[in-house]
């Protein structure tokens, strides 16, 4: 299996942890404000593999766990 990187602004609450399996279009983030809701979702299907913080950036690092034929 290949794995691919994905990295989010760590300023929205995750919807996704360690070990889902997701389909492209699952919303991993929801962030609200006054004025809207901003909904980020993923690019790809697979299994989430890690998740982890980069303070220097401020974003969360998710890799995710694809099978070759779904790049």
């Amino acid at each position: 299996m290949a794995e691919i990187i994905i990295r989010k602004d760590a300023t929205a609450d995750l919807k996704i942890k360690i070990g889902d399996r997701v389909c492209n279009g699952r919303i991993v983030s929801t962030k609200t404000n006054s004025a809207c809701e901003q909904l980020t979702t993923l690019p790809i299907s697979g299994i989430i593999k890690s998740i982890r913080f980069d303070g220097n950036s401020h974003e969360f690092i998710i890799v995710v766990s694809i099978q070759n034929n779904q790049r």
